[in-house]
């Protein structure tokens, strides 16, 4: 493919054409080698909340961490004590949503997807709102699935030994 950039016909420019050109190849690059990319549409609840406010935009912008660590902090907040337990059964629903699809989590599956747990858990425990008992089921298929493919990776069987001849060169 062909690499596009701008170019600038300055004396002392080739240190910016060497980044554009760099990050132009950081660009192209990257559909080559990621793994894979997936859309996920995710079900957040609204809680007249400034914190939980606040971590629906860091959502929408992709920041997910400090999404987590506004549900977080909402939590501890006095005036998320003082909000009907639908609200706070929310504002527990949008941390274990955040904890669970975060595309760069900071802590491993097990860890992260257990926390999601108990705030499905307490938000089913403050309000029994089907969406919430429904997600809880997903994540714990998903804690299954992750588990299963764990013991897979770690199950230390064997690999059978190449048959004879195999890899010699003609």
């Amino acid at each position: 493919g062909v690499v596009e950039f701008e170019e600038r016909r300055e004396a002392a420019d080739f240190a910016l054409l060497g980044e554009q050109l760099a990050e132009a190849l950081v660009e192209r690059m990257d559909g080559l080698f990621a793994s894979h990319r997936r859309a996920v549409a995710v079900e957040l609840r609204e809680v007249d909340l400034p914190e939980v406010e606040v971590a629906l935009e860091h959502v929408r912008a992709g920041r997910w961490r400090q999404a987590a660590a506004e549900l977080e902090a909402a939590l501890q907040n006095s005036a998320a004590r003082r909000l009907s337990a639908p609200d706070q059964a929310r504002i527990h629903f949008d941390l274990a949503q955040v904890l669970r699809y975060d595309p760069a989590p900071p802590v491993g599956d097990a860890a992260r997807l257990d926390s999601a747990g108990r705030h499905l858990r307490r938000a089913t425990g403050l309000d029994p709102d089907p969406a919430y008992a429904a997600a809880l089921g997903s994540l714990e298929r998903q804690q299954r699935a992750s588990e299963q493919l764990r013991l897979q990776s770690t199950s230390g069987a064997e690999v059978p030994a190449p048959p004879p001849g195999y890899g010699d060169a003609p």
